[in-house]
Protein backbone atom coordinates (compact mmCIF):
# COMPACT_ATOMS: atom_id res chain seq x y z
CA UNK A 1 0.00 0.00 0.00
CA UNK A 2 3.18 2.48 0.74
CA UNK A 3 4.90 1.64 -2.63
CA UNK A 4 1.69 2.35 -4.31
CA UNK A 5 1.19 5.60 -2.75
CA UNK A 6 4.49 6.69 -3.37
CA UNK A 7 4.78 5.82 -7.51
CA UNK A 8 1.33 8.00 -7.44
CA UNK A 9 3.07 10.65 -5.49
CA UNK A 10 5.98 10.39 -7.98
CA UNK A 11 3.88 9.82 -11.13
CA UNK A 12 1.67 13.19 -10.13
CA UNK A 13 5.24 15.53 -9.60
CA UNK A 14 6.60 14.25 -13.09
CA UNK A 15 3.18 15.54 -15.03
CA UNK A 16 3.19 18.49 -12.94
CA UNK A 17 7.06 19.61 -13.56
CA UNK A 18 6.45 18.77 -17.65
CA UNK A 19 3.41 20.54 -17.51
CA UNK A 20 5.23 23.98 -16.05
CA UNK A 21 8.16 23.50 -18.51
CA UNK A 22 5.50 23.20 -21.82
CA UNK A 23 3.93 26.32 -20.25
CA UNK A 24 7.33 28.45 -19.82
CA UNK A 25 8.38 27.09 -23.71
CA UNK A 26 8.16 30.08 -26.25
CA UNK A 27 7.08 29.17 -29.39
CA UNK A 28 9.47 31.34 -32.07
CA UNK A 29 6.56 34.31 -34.26
CA UNK A 30 7.02 33.19 -37.63
CA UNK A 31 8.37 36.13 -39.49
CA UNK A 32 6.56 37.84 -42.06
CA UNK A 33 7.18 38.59 -45.55
CA UNK A 34 8.54 41.90 -46.34
CA UNK A 35 9.16 41.54 -49.80
CA UNK A 36 6.50 42.04 -52.75
CA UNK A 37 6.22 38.53 -54.73
CA UNK A 38 6.43 39.78 -58.63
CA UNK A 39 7.09 36.70 -60.69
CA UNK A 40 6.95 38.21 -63.59
CA UNK A 41 10.47 40.01 -64.68
CA UNK A 42 9.04 42.45 -66.82
CA UNK A 43 6.51 43.86 -64.65
CA UNK A 44 8.95 44.08 -62.26
CA UNK A 45 11.57 46.31 -64.35
CA UNK A 46 8.69 48.29 -65.17
CA UNK A 47 8.06 49.20 -61.96
CA UNK A 48 11.60 49.65 -60.44
CA UNK A 49 11.44 52.19 -63.51
CA UNK A 50 9.12 54.34 -62.15
CA UNK A 51 10.55 57.73 -61.05
CA UNK A 52 14.04 56.80 -62.44
CA UNK A 53 13.71 56.57 -66.66
CA UNK A 54 9.87 56.60 -66.51
CA UNK A 55 8.34 59.80 -65.63
CA UNK A 56 5.63 62.14 -65.81
CA UNK A 57 1.98 61.69 -65.34
CA UNK A 58 1.39 60.98 -61.85
CA UNK A 59 4.35 58.75 -61.81
CA UNK A 60 6.97 59.09 -58.97
CA UNK A 61 9.45 56.98 -57.36
CA UNK A 62 8.32 53.08 -55.77
CA UNK A 63 11.65 51.63 -55.04
CA UNK A 64 12.66 54.31 -52.64
CA UNK A 65 15.54 52.63 -51.05
CA UNK A 66 16.90 51.66 -54.26
CA UNK A 67 17.59 48.09 -53.09
CA UNK A 68 15.84 46.76 -56.44
CA UNK A 69 12.98 45.17 -54.53
CA UNK A 70 9.75 46.45 -53.91
CA UNK A 71 9.18 46.42 -50.25
CA UNK A 72 5.45 45.68 -49.18
CA UNK A 73 5.56 49.00 -47.10
CA UNK A 74 6.93 50.87 -50.44
CA UNK A 75 4.09 49.23 -52.42
CA UNK A 76 1.66 50.52 -49.96
CA UNK A 77 2.81 54.21 -49.53
CA UNK A 78 2.89 54.53 -53.65
CA UNK A 79 -0.15 56.53 -54.38
CA UNK A 80 0.94 57.54 -57.73
CA UNK A 81 0.31 56.16 -61.39
CA UNK A 82 1.69 52.86 -62.34
CA UNK A 83 1.77 52.68 -66.00
CA UNK A 84 2.97 49.66 -67.76
CA UNK A 85 2.47 49.45 -71.09
CA UNK A 86 3.23 47.44 -73.76
CA UNK A 87 6.09 46.31 -71.31
CA UNK A 88 5.75 42.37 -72.45
CA UNK A 89 3.89 41.12 -69.19
CA UNK A 90 2.21 37.89 -68.86
CA UNK A 91 1.50 37.72 -64.96
CA UNK A 92 0.36 40.95 -63.01
CA UNK A 93 0.94 38.89 -59.53
CA UNK A 94 2.14 41.65 -56.98
CA UNK A 95 -0.22 44.41 -58.15
CA UNK A 96 -2.69 43.43 -54.79
CA UNK A 97 0.29 44.94 -52.39
CA UNK A 98 -0.39 48.36 -54.39
CA UNK A 99 -3.84 49.58 -52.54
CA UNK A 100 -3.17 52.87 -52.46
CA UNK A 101 -2.98 53.61 -56.48
CA UNK A 102 -5.20 55.54 -58.48
CA UNK A 103 -4.33 54.87 -61.86
CA UNK A 104 -3.26 51.97 -63.36
CA UNK A 105 -1.93 51.72 -67.32
CA UNK A 106 -0.93 47.42 -68.29
CA UNK A 107 -2.22 48.01 -72.12
CA UNK A 108 -0.69 45.92 -74.90
CA UNK A 109 0.85 43.35 -72.61
CA UNK A 110 -0.29 39.22 -72.56
CA UNK A 111 -2.37 39.00 -69.55
CA UNK A 112 -4.77 37.06 -69.49
CA UNK A 113 -5.55 37.34 -65.47
CA UNK A 114 -6.50 40.54 -64.19
CA UNK A 115 -6.86 40.28 -60.11
CA UNK A 116 -7.95 43.81 -58.75
CA UNK A 117 -9.88 43.12 -55.64
CA UNK A 118 -7.10 45.08 -53.10
CA UNK A 119 -6.92 47.82 -55.41
CA UNK A 120 -10.20 49.69 -54.11
CA UNK A 121 -8.83 53.04 -54.68
CA UNK A 122 -8.35 52.59 -58.75
CA UNK A 123 -10.05 55.30 -60.34
CA UNK A 124 -8.55 54.94 -63.89
CA UNK A 125 -8.00 51.32 -65.60
CA UNK A 126 -6.51 50.94 -69.08
CA UNK A 127 -6.07 47.48 -69.63
CA UNK A 128 -6.89 47.70 -73.16
CA UNK A 129 -5.09 45.00 -75.90
CA UNK A 130 -4.35 42.10 -73.58
CA UNK A 131 -5.87 38.23 -73.91
CA UNK A 132 -8.74 38.83 -70.89
CA UNK A 133 -11.50 36.51 -71.21
CA UNK A 134 -13.32 38.01 -67.93
CA UNK A 135 -12.62 41.36 -65.90
CA UNK A 136 -14.05 41.42 -61.93
CA UNK A 137 -14.29 45.03 -61.14
CA UNK A 138 -16.88 44.61 -57.82
CA UNK A 139 -14.30 45.99 -55.39
CA UNK A 140 -13.27 48.92 -57.89
CA UNK A 141 -16.30 51.20 -57.13
CA UNK A 142 -14.18 54.44 -56.87
CA UNK A 143 -13.50 54.01 -61.16
CA UNK A 144 -14.12 56.77 -63.30
CA UNK A 145 -12.58 55.92 -65.62
CA UNK A 146 -12.34 52.04 -68.15
CA UNK A 147 -10.68 51.03 -70.67
CA UNK A 148 -10.52 47.24 -71.63
CA UNK A 149 -11.16 47.53 -75.38
CA UNK A 150 -9.61 44.36 -77.52
CA UNK A 151 -9.78 41.19 -75.37
CA UNK A 152 -11.86 38.20 -75.13
CA UNK A 153 -14.31 39.59 -72.81
CA UNK A 154 -17.65 37.85 -73.20
CA UNK A 155 -19.31 39.69 -70.37
CA UNK A 156 -18.45 42.97 -68.36
CA UNK A 157 -20.62 43.48 -64.95
CA UNK A 158 -20.48 47.04 -64.11
CA UNK A 159 -23.38 47.00 -61.78
CA UNK A 160 -21.30 48.26 -58.58
CA UNK A 161 -19.01 50.85 -60.57
CA UNK A 162 -21.78 53.83 -60.45
CA UNK A 163 -18.98 56.46 -60.50
CA UNK A 164 -17.94 55.54 -63.96
CA UNK A 165 -18.19 58.12 -66.25
CA UNK A 166 -16.01 56.92 -69.38
CA UNK A 167 -15.85 53.56 -71.10
CA UNK A 168 -14.29 52.06 -73.58
CA UNK A 169 -15.01 48.18 -74.19
CA UNK A 170 -15.37 48.03 -78.17
CA UNK A 171 -13.73 45.09 -79.42
CA UNK A 172 -14.15 42.53 -77.47
CA UNK A 173 -17.13 39.46 -77.55
CA UNK A 174 -19.62 40.75 -75.56
CA UNK A 175 -23.29 39.74 -76.36
CA UNK A 176 -25.22 41.89 -73.93
CA UNK A 177 -23.89 44.86 -71.86
CA UNK A 178 -26.04 46.59 -68.95
CA UNK A 179 -25.40 50.26 -68.24
CA UNK A 180 -28.51 50.76 -66.36
CA UNK A 181 -26.60 51.53 -63.18
CA UNK A 182 -23.86 53.47 -64.81
CA UNK A 183 -25.65 56.35 -64.54
CA UNK A 184 -23.55 59.25 -65.16
CA UNK A 185 -21.57 57.71 -67.77
CA UNK A 186 -21.20 60.50 -70.14
CA UNK A 187 -18.71 58.48 -72.51
CA UNK A 188 -19.59 55.16 -74.44
CA UNK A 189 -17.97 53.13 -77.14
CA UNK A 190 -18.89 49.48 -76.95
CA UNK A 191 -18.81 49.02 -80.93
CA UNK A 192 -17.70 45.94 -82.76
CA UNK A 193 -19.02 43.22 -80.43
CA UNK A 194 -21.93 41.27 -81.20
CA UNK A 195 -24.87 43.14 -78.62
CA UNK A 196 -28.18 42.33 -80.30
CA UNK A 197 -29.87 45.19 -77.97
CA UNK A 198 -28.29 48.05 -75.66
CA UNK A 199 -30.57 50.04 -73.34
CA UNK A 200 -29.25 53.18 -72.29
CA UNK A 201 -32.06 55.07 -71.27
CA UNK A 202 -30.67 55.57 -67.44
CA UNK A 203 -27.80 56.91 -69.03
CA UNK A 204 -28.85 60.87 -69.25
CA UNK A 205 -25.31 61.99 -69.01
CA UNK A 206 -24.36 60.82 -72.36
CA UNK A 207 -22.62 62.60 -74.58
CA UNK A 208 -20.76 60.32 -76.98
CA UNK A 209 -22.39 56.95 -77.77
CA UNK A 210 -20.25 54.60 -80.24
CA UNK A 211 -22.45 51.58 -80.80
CA UNK A 212 -21.52 50.57 -84.41
CA UNK A 213 -20.47 47.65 -85.73
CA UNK A 214 -23.12 45.31 -83.49
CA UNK A 215 -25.86 42.98 -84.29
CA UNK A 216 -28.80 46.17 -83.18
CA UNK A 217 -31.38 45.94 -84.67
CA UNK A 218 -33.35 48.87 -82.58
CA UNK A 219 -31.82 52.25 -80.55
CA UNK A 220 -33.90 54.44 -78.58
CA UNK A 221 -32.14 57.48 -77.69
CA UNK A 222 -34.88 59.77 -76.39
CA UNK A 223 -33.59 59.98 -73.19
CA UNK A 224 -29.85 61.06 -73.97
CA UNK A 225 -31.15 64.97 -74.74
CA UNK A 226 -27.45 65.65 -73.96
CA UNK A 227 -25.87 63.59 -76.73
CA UNK A 228 -23.73 65.22 -79.09
CA UNK A 229 -21.80 62.70 -81.04
CA UNK A 230 -23.65 59.12 -82.30
CA UNK A 231 -22.20 56.54 -84.61
CA UNK A 232 -24.36 53.33 -85.04
CA UNK A 233 -23.52 52.59 -88.54
CA UNK A 234 -22.96 48.96 -89.53
CA UNK A 235 -26.27 47.50 -87.85
CA UNK A 236 -29.54 46.21 -88.83
CA UNK A 237 -31.61 49.53 -87.93
CA UNK A 238 -34.99 49.90 -89.54
CA UNK A 239 -35.80 53.04 -87.69
CA UNK A 240 -33.94 55.81 -85.92
CA UNK A 241 -35.84 58.99 -83.79
CA UNK A 242 -33.28 61.91 -83.18
CA UNK A 243 -36.03 64.05 -82.75
CA UNK A 244 -34.80 64.76 -79.30
CA UNK A 245 -31.34 64.87 -79.42
CA UNK A 246 -31.44 68.16 -80.77
CA UNK A 247 -27.75 69.17 -79.59
CA UNK A 248 -26.67 66.43 -81.92
CA UNK A 249 -23.68 67.16 -84.09
CA UNK A 250 -22.65 64.31 -85.58
CA UNK A 251 -24.56 61.28 -86.96
CA UNK A 252 -23.11 58.29 -88.74
CA UNK A 253 -25.43 56.06 -89.40
CA UNK A 254 -24.60 54.51 -92.67
CA UNK A 255 -24.98 50.99 -93.88
CA UNK A 256 -28.18 50.00 -92.15
CA UNK A 257 -31.66 49.26 -93.20
CA UNK A 258 -33.70 52.80 -92.84
CA UNK A 259 -36.03 53.75 -95.11
CA UNK A 260 -36.45 57.63 -93.81
CA UNK A 261 -34.61 59.63 -91.23
CA UNK A 262 -35.53 62.71 -90.01
CA UNK A 263 -33.03 65.53 -88.90
CA UNK A 264 -35.40 68.57 -88.97
CA UNK A 265 -34.60 69.28 -85.32
CA UNK A 266 -31.15 68.54 -85.35
CA UNK A 267 -29.97 72.31 -86.16
CA UNK A 268 -26.21 71.76 -84.53
CA UNK A 269 -25.60 68.66 -86.93
CA UNK A 270 -22.17 69.01 -88.74
CA UNK A 271 -21.74 66.00 -89.94
CA UNK A 272 -24.43 63.18 -91.20
CA UNK A 273 -23.17 60.21 -92.64
CA UNK A 274 -26.62 57.90 -93.68
CA UNK A 275 -24.52 56.22 -96.87
CA UNK A 276 -26.12 52.63 -97.56
CA UNK A 277 -29.65 53.01 -96.26
CA UNK A 278 -32.82 52.62 -98.29
CA UNK A 279 -33.87 56.31 -98.19
CA UNK A 280 -35.83 57.37 -100.96
CA UNK A 281 -36.15 61.44 -99.48
CA UNK A 282 -33.89 63.66 -97.04
CA UNK A 283 -34.43 66.82 -95.81
CA UNK A 284 -31.53 69.30 -94.58
CA UNK A 285 -32.91 72.46 -94.99
CA UNK A 286 -33.24 72.84 -91.11
CA UNK A 287 -29.67 71.86 -90.85
CA UNK A 288 -27.25 75.11 -91.70
CA UNK A 289 -24.36 74.30 -89.51
CA UNK A 290 -23.95 70.96 -91.79
CA UNK A 291 -20.12 70.83 -93.20
CA UNK A 292 -20.06 67.12 -94.29
CA UNK A 293 -22.87 64.73 -95.98
CA UNK A 294 -22.57 61.78 -97.21
CA UNK A 295 -25.38 59.91 -98.74
CA UNK A 296 -24.51 57.81 -101.26
CA UNK A 297 -25.76 54.62 -102.07
CA UNK A 298 -29.61 55.24 -101.34
CA UNK A 299 -32.47 55.81 -103.57
CA UNK A 300 -32.55 59.58 -103.58
CA UNK A 301 -34.74 61.45 -106.28
CA UNK A 302 -33.83 64.79 -105.31
CA UNK A 303 -31.60 66.48 -103.03
CA UNK A 304 -31.96 70.49 -102.22
CA UNK A 305 -29.14 71.81 -100.09
CA UNK A 306 -29.40 75.45 -101.15
CA UNK A 307 -29.79 76.49 -97.22
CA UNK A 308 -26.27 74.22 -96.65
CA UNK A 309 -24.49 77.30 -96.77
CA UNK A 310 -21.18 75.70 -94.67
CA UNK A 311 -21.51 72.87 -96.32
CA UNK A 312 -18.14 71.61 -97.73
CA UNK A 313 -17.98 67.92 -98.18
CA UNK A 314 -21.17 66.53 -100.04
CA UNK A 315 -20.59 62.72 -101.49
CA UNK A 316 -23.96 62.09 -103.39
CA UNK A 317 -23.28 59.27 -105.86
CA UNK A 318 -24.94 56.43 -106.57
CA UNK A 319 -28.60 57.45 -105.91
CA UNK A 320 -31.30 58.07 -108.24
CA UNK A 321 -31.06 61.92 -108.81
CA UNK A 322 -32.77 63.85 -110.91
CA UNK A 323 -32.68 67.13 -109.27
CA UNK A 324 -29.57 68.13 -107.43
CA UNK A 325 -29.40 72.16 -106.22
CA UNK A 326 -25.91 73.29 -104.75
CA UNK A 327 -26.86 76.88 -105.10
CA UNK A 328 -26.49 78.01 -101.51
CA UNK A 329 -24.37 81.51 -102.25
CA UNK A 330 -21.47 79.77 -100.91
CA UNK A 331 -20.19 77.37 -103.42
CA UNK A 332 -17.06 78.79 -103.04
CA UNK A 333 -16.04 76.52 -99.62
CA UNK A 334 -17.94 72.64 -100.99
CA UNK A 335 -14.02 71.64 -102.40
CA UNK A 336 -15.54 68.13 -102.49
CA UNK A 337 -18.76 67.23 -104.22
CA UNK A 338 -19.12 63.62 -106.03
CA UNK A 339 -22.30 63.14 -107.15
CA UNK A 340 -21.68 60.18 -110.60
CA UNK A 341 -23.26 57.47 -110.67
CA UNK A 342 -27.19 59.05 -111.01
CA UNK A 343 -27.87 58.06 -114.53
CA UNK A 344 -30.92 60.44 -114.66
CA UNK A 345 -29.32 63.56 -113.59
CA UNK A 346 -28.89 66.14 -116.29
CA UNK A 347 -28.34 69.65 -114.39
CA UNK A 348 -26.56 70.52 -111.51
CA UNK A 349 -27.82 73.69 -110.22
CA UNK A 350 -24.66 76.00 -108.83
CA UNK A 351 -24.66 79.61 -108.13
CA UNK A 352 -24.21 82.22 -110.31
CA UNK A 353 -20.79 82.97 -111.64
CA UNK A 354 -19.13 80.14 -109.74
CA UNK A 355 -16.64 77.80 -111.74
CA UNK A 356 -16.59 74.04 -110.39
CA UNK A 357 -13.45 72.68 -109.34
CA UNK A 358 -11.78 69.50 -110.39
CA UNK A 359 -12.39 68.10 -106.92
CA UNK A 360 -16.23 67.84 -108.00
CA UNK A 361 -17.09 64.71 -110.23
CA UNK A 362 -20.22 64.46 -111.73
CA UNK A 363 -21.50 61.88 -114.79
CA UNK A 364 -20.51 63.17 -118.41
CA UNK A 365 -24.89 63.64 -118.91
CA UNK A 366 -24.82 66.14 -116.12
CA UNK A 367 -24.21 69.75 -116.36
CA UNK A 368 -23.51 72.98 -113.90
CA UNK A 369 -25.97 75.52 -114.52
CA UNK A 370 -27.62 78.34 -112.48
CA UNK A 371 -30.80 77.57 -114.03
CA UNK A 372 -31.83 73.53 -113.83
CA UNK A 373 -35.39 73.47 -115.47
Amino acid sequence: MKTSLKAVILLFITLFSCSKEDETQVTPTPELPTIVTIPDANFKAALLAHGNSMTGGGISKIDTNDDGEIQISEAQAYEGAINCFNKNISDLTGIEAFVNITFLEVGGNQLTILDLNQNIALAELRCANNQLTSLDLSQNTALLLLSCFNNQLTSLDLSQNVALTRLGCYENQLTSLDVSQNVVLTHLDCHSNQLINLDISQNVALLLLYCHSNQLTSLDISQNVVLTDLHCHFNQLTSLDVSQNVVLTELYCHSNQLISLDVSQNTALRVLACVQNLLTSLDVSQNITLTELYCQFNQLSSLDLNQNVALTTLLCYSNQLTSLNLANGNNNSLTIMIAANNDNLTCIKIDSGFTPPSSWSKDATATYSTNCL
